[in-house]
């Protein structure tokens, strides 16, 4: 996905919830407690372990939740209709989308890579903006499995209940309308901006393993909101406020829930940890 410089809102900066020393927090009512925890979902090897509260709100929880479901590449049908949703209809293609300009630098891009334009050419911009980062932080030595996919597999293993605040379908809809309307400008910023990503990724996971949610703002979310208010919308404060609902019905059970999203959508006025202390309940670091 298209991956942007954020930054917190000095309204914010001095806020109590940013003097955490960790991505783990506890939300409570009462004796009722939900575990809410910031990931990366692209992390190297070498950042394993995990920083030792997320395996301690593992051990606790008693059902996972995640995003949504992503299927094994073995799933062939699925994976099939995945690329349908993310693909033009016949008859149009990016070619057409952007400006030529635009589109000769994409393709002077993807050459670097030795991937040629025209195999993407059926995609939609928002598609092509997640292999533009997919690649470029490859380059920079950030690949491998997230926390996300790490306590999937885990959960798994272990027969835990795995459950999810969206579709698959939900989220495949939200790339595949990334950049509608502005398609060449969309992609020109994108392009603008890989030369950054590594670095920044780098900065954003050590920012995420000390728990610093004013980095992390800093780094991820600043920029997003003035350069695409519409897309961080869509992305960050409509999703924060549906998934704000969805962990309110999880109390009042049994059921030890944890809960884990990309940390980007932990810090500032619209994030989740805001918006759970400013509907009553107690927010804390593990």
């Amino acid at each position: 996905m298209r991956l942007l410089k954020f930054s917190l809102l000095l309204l914010l900066c001095w806020h109590p919830l940013l003097q955490a020393k960790t991505s783990m927090w506890q939300v409570k009512k009462g004796e009722d407690v939900v575990l809410l925890g910031g990931t990366v979902h692209l992390l190297p090897a070498a950042e394993f372990p995990l920083p030792a509260e997320f395996e301690t709100a593992f051990a606790q929880s008693s059902v996972l939740f995640l995003e949504a479901p992503v299927p094994e590449p073995t799933d062939q049908q699925a994976m099939q209709a995945m690329m349908q949703q993310l693909q033009y209809p016949a008859g149009t293609g990016l070619k057409q989308k952007l400006s030529a300009d635009v589109y000769q630098q994409l393709a002077a891009y993807f050459k670097k890579f030795g991937t040629d334009v025209e195999a993407l050419d059926s995609f939609k911009p928002g598609f092509v903006a997640v292999q533009l980062s997919l690649l470029e932080m490859s380059a920079t030595g950030i690949s491998g499995e997230g926390v996300d996919t790490y306590f999937a597999s885990k959960a798994k293993k272990q027969n835990k209940p795995v459950q999810f605040l969206e579709t698959l379908d939900f989220q495949l809809q939200l790339i595949a309308g990334m950049g509608e309307g502005y398609e060449s400008e969309f992609i020109k910023q994108n392009l603008a901006n890989t030369a950054e990503l590594g670095p920044l990724m780098h900065q954003s996971i050590k920012a995420w393993r000390l728990g610093d949610l004013a980095k992390i703002d800093e780094l991820l979310l600043k920029d997003a909101r003035a350069e695409d208010p519409k897309l961080f919308q869509q992305m960050f404060t409509a999703r924060n406020q549906r998934w704000l609902g969805q962990i309110r019905q999880m109390f009042g059970n049994t059921d030890k829930e944890l809960v884990l999203v990309g940390a980007g959508h932990l810090p500032g006025e619209d994030g989740l940890l805001v918006l759970l202390q400013q509907a009553g309940f107690e927010v804390k670091p593990l």
